[in-house]
């Protein structure tokens, strides 16, 4: 049968955000808050039990979830960093 996904949204000002981000750019980032164009388990953890999940990946998303995706090598040392 059909399955409907839910989508999410946290307001950008939103201390669960903040705090992320505060954590990114601690690291020496800028990171840009947007949207995946693609679905991810966050439609469950998020649209459908509520639990505050966010999208954080290590390379571009034009190149995830596609046939021979791949991460760029200057993705590796940044995501180290953000995860820590």
């Amino acid at each position: 049968g059909e399955r409907f996904f839910p989508g999410w949204y946290y307001a950008p000002e939103e201390k669960y955000v903040q705090q992320i981000l505060q954590k990114i750019r601690e690291a020496g980032y800028d990171p840009e808050l947007t949207q995946y164009s693609f679905c991810t388990n966050g439609s469950h953890y998020a649209g459908e039990k509520g639990i505050p999940t966010i999208g954080l990946g290590p390379s571009r998303e034009d190149l995830a979830h596609m046939v021979d995706e791949y991460v760029e090598h200057s993705f590796m040392g940044q995501w180290n960093v953000i995860m820590r």
